[in-house]
């Protein structure tokens, strides 16, 4: 496979050379991310066309990406994470009852939607195809998504007392 990666801003042609697997393709893409400063590149194969996101830190061997999920998922070869640790959004609309109980006048926050659906099933899937094992924060809020149960949860108490909070997840 001989992938061509670009600039994605300028579709500019950065570099072309022949790689023999998914893990030394992404080698040279993330050399080419430093050389260029850039934080997303444009690769063209013969088959297919994709983006690969430079993560925002890193950690010895842990990488920590500040973008869109599916876009970075999409860069990764089936089970090539050993573990996915990750909190979606629960879909609970807790913005609309946030700080709030039953009588209590308006907090004056500013009201944002950001929780208001959990992801698609896609993004399960996805997620599934590309780490061993995953980690999902808030999965009792989205179980009919995960297909194949889990023998094995863990439990946040969350010691709320007599809060309208949530005692655990």
């Amino acid at each position: 496979m001989t992938p061509h990666f670009y600039n994605p801003l300028t579709n500019y042609l950065l570099h072309s050379q022949s790689v023999q697997n998914i893990d030394e393709l992404l080698k040279i893409a993330h050399h080419i991310l430093d050389e260029y400063n850039l934080t997303t590149i444009k690769v063209v194969t013969e088959n297919d066309e994709f983006t690969i996101t430079k993560p925002t830190i890193t950690f010895d061997k842990i990488q920590l990406f500040n973008a869109d999920n599916m876009e970075v998922m999409k860069q990764y070869p089936d089970k090539y994470f050993d573990i996915a640790i990750v909190d979606p959004e629960y879909g609970i609309n807790i913005n609309n009852n946030i700080g709030r109980r039953k009588g209590c006048k308006h907090s004056g926050h500013k009201k944002v939607k950001w929780d208001s659906k959990p992801p698609e099933q896609i993004y399960f899937d996805e997620l599934k195809r590309v780490s061993k094992n995953q980690i999902i924060w808030g999965a009792n809020y989205m179980i009919d998504k995960i297909k194949k149960p889990s023998m094995g949860w863990i439990f946040w108490d969350k010691k709320n007392g007599d809060s309208d909070f949530s005692d655990g997840e």
